[in-house]
């Protein structure tokens, strides 16, 4: 037997009442065990995809004043990958490709420096 459904007085809504009393009731699926066992953070994802990776050697110089031991860390989605500098280390490809791409913005960012300091330099000279 089908549910009755609710009359409605007004007969502007007339049916409309029906409907959105039929879809306040309606059973919403709870969350599952096994749903919440296989959930994955981002950061989880990125180690498992990383870990998957093909390894590459790749040193990290010291910058003037660092003592051995010193690390640059690297985070790609929540994950992060600690490096040590001075040393030749295997990362997964990804990370050395961002380290690559941050060394190359290091290095044109300080000859950029340099070359707004010596220009100050030989201004200052002149005057």
């Amino acid at each position: 037997m089908a549910p009755k459904k609710p009359v409605s007085n007004d007969p502007l809504l007339g049916d409309q009442q029906a409907e959105a009393a039929s879809v306040a009731q309606a059973p919403v699926a709870a969350p599952t065990k096994d749903a919440a066992l296989n959930y994955k953070s981002k950061a989880q994802i990125m180690k498992e995809h990383l870990a998957a990776q093909p390894k590459v050697m790749i040193m990290i110089p010291l910058d003037n004043g660092e003592k051995a031991g010193a690390s640059l860390v690297v985070t790609l989605n929540g994950y992060s990958f600690q490096i040590a500098k001075g040393a030749m280390v295997p990362v997964p490809m990804q990370v050395a490709e961002v380290v690559q791409e941050s060394l190359k913005t290091d290095f044109a960012l300080k000859s950029h420096e340099h070359a707004i300091g010596n220009s100050e330099a030989k201004l200052n000279a002149l005057n």
